[in-house]
């Protein structure tokens, strides 16, 4: 017998539409009636052409765009970025004069999440968790 659980992620149809400004304004539909639900031991991975929204539905679930339909995430409706959700951009975004320590911690010291005396041990068990805690340093 399996147990039903509540959603991570749950998604109702949502859209997304672009309107470029300008002489000739033009709408572009890069999400419509997206609705699918992600459990706490599901692995999800989006795939599409160059262009068709994966990255559009991403930042919509990480609360960094805004969206039609509803999405919650642990059960709470997605309206703004959230602590609760993290983002790996596709671009390299790190301050390159910041060693990797001070990078991780760079999140933490913009979100005042939890307190300073906290953030080291923090960042130690986060570079322990992706292999790169002999780099810390560099």
């Amino acid at each position: 017998m399996s147990v039903i659980t509540e959603p991570i992620v749950d998604l109702q149809g949502v859209g997304k539409s672009f309107t470029r400004a300008g002489k000739q304004a033009k709408t572009r539909e890069v999400l419509r009636d997206v609705t699918l639900r992600v459990g706490a031991d599901e692995i999800l991975t989006v795939l599409g052409p160059s262009g068709c929204g994966k990255s559009t539905l991403l930042n919509c679930i990480a609360g960094l765009e805004d969206y039609d339909g509803a999405i919650t995430v642990h059960g709470h409706p997605v309206t703004a970025p959230s602590t609760d959700v993290a983002v790996v951009f596709q671009a390299p975004t790190l301050l390159p004069w910041r060693t990797v320590r001070a990078n991780v911690r760079y999140g933490l010291e913009l979100s005042k999440a939890a307190p300073g005396r906290e953030w080291d041990e923090r960042v130690d068990e986060a570079l322990d968790v992706v292999g790169l805690h002999d780099s810390a340093d560099l």
